[in-house]
């Protein structure tokens, strides 16, 4: 088994929450602020990247994990496609594409869920 990095001891459980949808008009992240509030009142640290306010995604996930040494990272899926006839934008590639990104950056679990994801 390879040997996980320690974390930094200032942040031990210190948790990343991400929305990956990046669709215009922005729709609030609900389910990721009901989490965050339960795993803060649960003693976590919790970090929340909302990559619609992002020109890179790829920018703010390599920022974060300059500082941070999460415990774990959720992605929220709250949609696999923009539910438009005319431009079937579809998510799914893209979270895809992020979450292997992160797993360059991090050995730690990536846990996605959400309505998209069930």
């Amino acid at each position: 088994m390879e040997k996980m990095s320690p974390l930094p001891s200032e942040d031990p459980l210190r948790v990343l929450l991400i929305n990956p949808n990046q669709m215009k008009p922005p729709v609030t992240p609900i389910g990721l602020d009901y989490l965050a509030s339960s795993l803060g009142l649960t003693g976590f640290e919790v970090d929340l990247i909302d990559l619609c306010f992002t020109t890179s995604w790829q920018q703010a996930v390599e920022e974060y994990f300059e500082v941070h040494n999460p415990v774990a990272i959720g992605v929220s899926v709250r949609n696999t496609d923009d539910c438009y006839y005319l431009s079937q934008d579809f998510i799914i590639p893209r979270i895809k594409e992020i979450t292997d990104y992160m797993k360059g950056k991090t050995q730690r679990p990536i846990i996605l869920g959400g309505v998209g994801f069930s």
